[in-house]
């Protein structure tokens, strides 16, 4: 007989929400978080997608002051 499947592993909801929030703190934070920022580009969920756009969004440039 066919082996059963099982569910397709789903993250908390939770756990999502502090890597948003995260995110959103490192947007704020000194010096240049943005290599780790841009891992979480490509995340499958898309607040934290959003979040990581916006704290690169908050980050100046060297050489160029908001």
């Amino acid at each position: 007989m066919g082996r059963q499947r099982s569910a397709p592993c789903q993250r908390d909801a939770g756990v999502d929400d502090a890597r948003s929030a995260a995110l959103e703190a490192l947007g704020q934070a000194q010096g240049d978080s943005s290599p780790l920022v841009l891992e979480f580009i490509g995340d499958p969920d898309p607040e934290v997608r959003a979040s990581a756009a916006w704290a690169l969004s908050t980050m100046v440039a060297p050489g160029r002051a908001a």
